[in-house]
């Protein structure tokens, strides 16, 4: 379903993104590991077509989006949907207007229609009875749920989440990643997630890929991961400063 082949981006003069290479199967959970600012979330902007890269390219569905028109790239986001680091709700809108706003983006529907798509899509991730409030009114599980819900209400094809457990205690995590993997199940959808969050990787994960400072540096279905000797996957893991990855605090 998704190619990323041979990207590389520069930003701020540094080289953010080396060559990335992936494939991302149809129906396939595939997570993107790796420590704060190793590029994770520039990859992901990249393969929803927010930013361009400066070399390669990436195919979706046949389509290469580096290359795609603006019309274009407007008809294969609509088999897409996106959670944003933090849920990225509008403050000024309800519940039911959030999630029905890329119904009124997207698709040419009636008021009625939009109303019931909008209610399936806040019963599938299990929120009811909370239309008229406002995400401030909300919880962190809630409107993580609620962001979820805006995400799969046009019914995409794939989905794409960016760190979607930042933030929330264990318990809360761990009922975010069971809601992921029934959303996977139950709409048939393909997967892209980027997280730091190794029990929540590990939860979701048909294959993983480890990022670090603009490379990956070792990929694989996720036994294989866990049970892998890689020192990357090993440090970053056990948590230790003991081993290849360096982390600068400035």
């Amino acid at each position: 379903m998704i190619k990323v082949d041979s990207i590389r981006k520069r930003l701020g003069g540094k080289e953010v993104l080396k060559g990335i290479s992936l494939e991302v199967k149809e129906g396939e959970a595939f997570v993107i590991i790796g420590p704060s600012g190793c590029g994770k979330s520039v990859l992901l902007k990249h393969m929803i077509g927010l930013m361009k890269p400066d070399e390669g390219r990436i195919v979706i569905n046949g389509l290469d989006i580096t290359k795609a028109s603006h019309e274009e790239l407007l008809e294969i986001r609509k088999s897409m949907g996106v959670v944003f680091q933090g849920g990225a709700l509008f403050d000024s809108l309800t519940v039911f207007e959030n999630v029905a706003f890329p119904l009124r983006k997207l698709l040419k529907l009636s008021e009625e229609e939009i109303r019931q798509r909008v209610e399936l899509a806040l019963e599938r991730v299990g929120l009811q009875g909370v239309e008229n409030l406002y995400p401030e009114e909300l919880s962190g599980g809630m409107r993580k749920r609620v962001a979820f819900a805006r995400a799969v209400v046009a019914m995409p094809k794939v989905l794409f989440l960016d760190e979607p457990t930042t933030g929330l205690d264990p318990v809360t995590s761990a009922t975010i990643d069971e809601l992921i993997v029934n959303l996977k199940k139950g709409l048939s959808l393909t997967l892209v997630m980027v997280t730091h969050d190794m029990r929540s990787a590990f939860r979701v994960a048909d294959k993983i890929a480890m990022l670090y400072e603009g490379v990956i540096v070792v990929q694989g279905d996720a036994k294989e991961i866990r049970e892998s000797n890689n020192p990357f996957i090993r440090q970053f893991m056990e948590g230790s400063l003991e081993g290849p990855i360096c982390v600068k605090l400035a």
